[in-house]
């Protein structure tokens, strides 16, 4: 039963510290894949390189299930744990990440060309803007996230 302390308390640990500093979605997969490869890491060690591990030769080796097993739990719990230090993040300093819930300029309508110009990086994505019909001088914005 100790073991499984042991490997929850480090995914909290490791998604905890991919959700603090890694913004947006990425947060949530490093999460989950830093424990995943981790215990991978672990377990290919004390199998195949240290002197006096757990498995001597002469069976079947259990490495794989247990990769399958815990190493799913801890995906799991480090990426629920990522993503809800983003939140928690967000709630105490007011930051919110630019991948999550941002709103759109001009309140909700599309920025036009002479707004923003043509291939312009903005902190809300890459706006590609195209120009419009040749009478009415106007032209929209296609933004790319």
């Amino acid at each position: 039963m100790f073991i499984w302390f042991t490997l929850i308390f480090l995914s909290v640990v490791a998604g905890g510290i991919c959700g603090w500093l890694v913004g947006g979605r990425r947060a949530v997969i490093l999460g989950g894949a830093v424990p995943w490869f981790g215990l991978l890491a672990l377990l290919l060690y004390s199998e195949y390189f240290a002197p006096k591990g757990p498995y001597q030769g002469g069976g079947a080796s259990m490495w794989p299930i247990a990769q399958l097993f815990a190493g799913s739990v801890m995906a799991a719990v480090g990426g629920l744990v990522a993503a809800v230090t983003q939140g928690v993040k967000a709630k105490l300093w007011g930051e919110q990440d630019n991948k999550i819930a941002r709103p759109l300029p001009n309140n909700g309508m599309h920025p036009t060309a002479n707004q923003l110009g043509c291939h312009r990086e903005l902190a809300a994505g890459i706006v590609d803007c195209a120009a419009g019909d040749a009478g009415g001088g106007i032209s929209t914005c296609k933004y790319t996230y």
